[in-house]
Formats: structure tokens, sequence, C-alpha cells
């Protein structure tokens, strides 16, 4: 096998050499292919600006291109495999020589031996060996198909990279464009910034959320040539309805800086919005509604203990925004957002912030909680103004914070009226009936009796004796009487005896009544004091009428003549 090495290494070399060339060849068919689908597509999309879908379409097109130069060129020439042997008969048929070659190379193999005379193969081998020294394989070999590629390639390839040099901006737009972004090849007028509502929108193509009537203000920045004409913003609402919005130099741009402002008065409904300045504009991008957080409140009154009786059988008010509370009482304060869900709630009362507290898993439902609430027991008589603000899962708020107002109401003092039929009394034998009538709004606590003595009335040595008070009412405050079985109507029989009055005495009776409040003191209210006088029976006669008088001397005669003839005991 030594002896035809020198053979084995040329057609080895050979084979190399030709399957190199085929790569070659075959690559820059491929590589015209895609440089002059990019000079295609470039041309296009420059000369009509496509939109994402159209590059799209367009690089497929180009793609497709590409396939069918790679089948058509290349494909062929990659799919070619070549042995030693291949160039063997290759070389043969270039040269006019006969089969020696393969001959000899295949006697040369270990296996030749079973085939017949061996000193045949020697021969042969031999004969090829020294024949071989002489040969020149490379005769025919040629590049002619590599270097008429080569050079369509490398025009092609020149032509785009002095393109890319001397439109550079053009170049990485167009690669930009291939990324499929929305970057506009360049223009006399170039937006170099667009601002909705301090949002940055990287070339109009991005979404801006809003809230629902909220104003939108568009700020553009611009270089290049001040634009002549067109300066806009359109909007295009989801009916179709097309609604350009005026864009002015801002006046407090910083000097040698093109700025353009305009704005929309309030966003309701989502809407196309597209910026044109001079010969440069943006995509069509979105501006889109965020409804605002739908909020109740329920504001629910908790009476004291005491008083519920009476709330339960009036309206209780429950849900309204604004309340007449009874002092001493218990709010709750409950919000519930019927569209979305929130993220937070707070409770302003004097100037002072108390968050409320989730209550369900959708955070729909907060509460101000019981703990530490300002309104766990309201004490001071006066106007509560509350108000109640939101944060919802997008981030807004309420435009203007939900309100609610609670009028302390006061427990009026109960009601006490006492009288009594005669003023006139003997001091002995004299009990004078006093009625009286006790009333109040919820219940009353107790009813007392103060009995005030004045001796020799009128006289410059008048002395007062002030009797311990007598009480009406049961003695248990725990056990008040409220107003279902209000009012109180009674009358107390009062003996003078005990009190050694003589002719000339006043006694003053006051009435007090003090109403139930819980475990708050309760409000005392006295009656008009009652001024009993103490005389002789002259002195009754005296202050009756003419009609009592006569029945009264009447009833005196008839009881001297019974006592004379013993009928009266």
């Amino acid at each position: 096998m030594a002896r035809l090495n020198v053979l084995r290494s040329q057609l080895s070399s050979l084979r190399r050499s030709r399957a190199s060339v085929r790569w070659s060849t075959a690559l820059a068919a491929v590589g015209v292919a895609i440089l002059w689908a990019l000079i295609g597509i470039f041309l296009i999309d420059w000369a009509l600006s496509m939109s994402v879908v159209q590059r799209v379409v367009a690089m497929a097109i180009g793609v497709a291109i590409v396939v069918w130069a790679y089948r058509r060129y290349a494909r062929p020439l990659l799919a070619q495999r070549e042995s030693d042997m291949d160039m063997a008969l290759m070389v043969e048929r270039q040269q006019g020589i006969d089969s020696d070659l393969v001959a000899a190379l295949q006697f040369e193999q270990p296996e030749a031996a079973r085939w017949g005379s061996v000193n045949l193969e020697k021969a042969v081998v031999e004969y090829v060996a020294d024949f071989s020294r002489g040969l020149n394989v490379w005769e025919g070999f040629s590049r002619e198909q590599l270097i008429r590629r080569g050079a369509v390639f490398s025009v092609t390839a020149l032509l785009v990279v002095a393109g890319a040099l001397l439109f550079s901006r053009h170049f990485m737009v167009f690669l930009s464009r291939l990324a499929l972004s929305n970057r506009h090849y360049p223009t006399r007028t170039i937006i170099d910034e667009v601002r909705v509502n301090d949002t940055i929108v990287a070339y109009g193509d991005k979404t801006v959320r809003a809230a629902y009537g909220q104003p939108i203000d568009f700020v553009v920045r611009v270089s290049g040539e001040p634009p002549a004409d067109i300066k806009k913003v359109e909007l295009r609402s989801s009916s179709g309805a097309a609604h350009p919005i005026e864009l002015k130099a801002d006046k407090k741009a910083p000097e040698g800086q093109m700025v353009f402002v305009g704005d929309l008065s309030q966003l309701v409904d989502n809407t196309m919005y597209q910026v044109f300045i001079g010969d440069d504009w943006t995509e069509p991008a979105e501006l889109q509604v965020i409804p605002l957080p739908v909020v109740e409140m329920k504001l629910t009154p908790t009476p004291p203990a005491y008083a519920r009786d009476a709330a339960a059988q009036a309206d209780p008010q429950s849900g309204s925004h604004r309340l007449a509370v009874l002092q001493g009482s218990r709010v709750d304060v409950e919000i519930n957002c019927v569209n979305k869900t929130l993220n937070a709630a707070t409770l302003l009362l004097d100037k002072k912030e108390y968050p409320l507290e989730k209550q369900d898993a959708d955070g729909k439902t907060w509460k101000l909680p019981a703990k530490d609430s300002p309104l766990a027991r309201i004490e001071p008589l006066k106007k509560y103004d509350l108000q109640i603000q939101v944060t919802d899962s997008d981030g807004m708020h309420l435009p203007h914070p939900l309100e609610g107002h609670l009028n302390i109401r006061a427990d009026r003092p109960p009601t006490i009226l006492a009288t009594v039929e005669s003023q006139f009394f003997l001091p002995d034998t004299g009990i004078p009936e006093i009625t009286y009538t006790a009333n109040d709004d919820y219940g009353i606590a107790q009813i007392q009796l103060d009995v005030e003595v004045i001796h020799q009335a009128g006289a410059a040595t008048d002395e007062k004796t002030t009797i311990p008070p007598i009480r009406l009412t049961k003695d248990k405050p725990a056990t008040p009487i409220l107003r279902s079985k209000l009012p109180l109507t009674g009358v107390y029989r009062l003996p003078l005896e005990p009190y050694k009055l003589a002719k000339g005495d006043q006694l003053r009776v006051t009435l007090e009544a003090t109403d139930y409040r819980g475990d708050l003191p309760g409000e005392t209210t006295k009656s008009e004091p009652l001024v009993l006088q103490i005389t002789d029976l002259s002195g009754i006669m005296a202050a009756l009428s003419d009609t009592d008088r006569h029945a009264y001397e009447q009833m005196n005669l008839l009881i001297q003549r019974q006592s004379q003839t013993g009928g009266l005991k």
C-alpha cells in the first residue's frame, strides 16, 4: 500500500479542493439570495411604510425566495459526496487513461489476494506507482462557477455595506423594523418622545390606562425641521368617529427644544390615538379607560342599652350618610365596592386617619375595626364629618371622598308636673293630695318629693326647715321605669301632722324627676314648687267660695243638731 501513497495523497487533495469549491459556491448563492431578499424588503418597506403584518408577509416571501435559491443552486452542490475511487475515475476520464488507476487502488487492498494472480496484481500496482509520479490529477479542475458567484456576492455585499454606512440611520431602523418594532425611517421632522399623562410612550405603541373622566395631556418632543403645518393628535373612538386635537407649541419648553402640547378634557371611552407632526407620525395606540371604584358607605348606629327599646320602634336610619344619633351611641362604618377589588380604605375624622379592615377574600367589603374606633362611644355634643377614601386594584382613588355626617342628639331631660287641689290646710289634720305626672324620652330612674317648712310666714324672724326628701319610686335604680310605661302618673298623700305646724306656716313642696341613662348619671328636673298655707277654719272659710261656704255652714249645722240628739259619734 505504501507504493501508491503519492497517488492517494493527490486524489485526496483533489477531493477536498472540489468539496471546498462546492460548499463555497453553494454558500455564495445562498448569501446572494439573502442579501437581495433583504434589499427587496427594505425598498418595499421604505416606500410603503409597511405595517407589522405586512412586514411579516414580506419576510415570509423573502424566506421563500431564499429557500428556493438554496434548493435550486446550493443543495445540488452540497448533496455531492466523492471518494478517492471517484477521483481516480474522473482523472481517468479527464486524461483518457484506461482503468489502471482504479485497478491498482483495488489490487492494493488486503482482500485482493483472493481475487486471482498475485503476480499480475503486483505488476499493475508497480506500473501505476511509476506512472502516477508524473501524473497531473488537477488537470480539468475549475473554480469558474465559484468565482462568478463569489463576484456577485461580493458586489452585493459591498453595496449593502456602503448603503449601511451612508444611510446608517435607515439601516438601524430597518434592522429594528425586521424585529417588528414600530420605528420609522428618518423624516425631516423627527418625533423623539411622546408623553401621555407623564407616561413615556415609545414611538406611540404603548397602551395608556387612565381613570374614567380623567383629562389626558399630550406632550410631544420633536427634532429636525420645524413642522410646517401638521401638528395634531387624532383620536378615534370605538364607534369609528375621529376627533383631532390640535398641538400647540409649549411656551414653557427650554430654549432650543421643540415641544408641542395638547389635551383631552376627559376620557370616557376606550380610544385609539395617533400623533402626526410634520412628516413624522406614531403608530396607533390605545387610551384605555379604567373604571373608577363604585363604593357604597353604610353607617349603622347602635344607641346605648337603655335607649335601644325606644330606638327599635323608630327608623334605624342604617345606611344613610347623614345620621342623628343619641349621645353615647356606637356607630359602625362599613363600605362595599360593587365593581372592583380594593387594596386599602381609610376613614378621615378630625384630621386623623383610621384604616379600615378587609372583611372578605374579594377585598370588596371593608369595616372600621371596633378596637380603637373613634366612634365606639360618641360623647361630645358636636357634628362629626366623616370622609372615606379608597385605593383599588388599579391604584385608582375616588375622585371625591365619600362623606358622612353625624349629628349628636342629647338625651332630653325629664319633665314633671305637680298639682294640688287646695292651698290651705289645717296643721294637724290636713293631708294634701299631690298629683304628679312625669315623662321622659327613654326612662325615669326615680322621683322624689322635697318638702321645705317656712315658719311664721311674713315675719322678720322667718325660719326654714328642710325635710329629708321622700322617694316616690322604688329604691333600686336598676329597675327604672322605661318609656313603654311612661308617662308615670300618681298621687301622693302628704300627712302634715309630723311637721308640727302652726297657723301662718308654709310648706314648699317640690318634686324632682331623674331620667335613666344606663351607667351614666341621669339628669334631674324639678317641678314648679307648690306653696301650701297652714291656717285655721276661719282661714279656710275665707278661702272658700260663696257656694262652698254655704254648703260648709249647712253641713256644720247638721253636725251640731246630731250631736245634741246623740246621733253623731
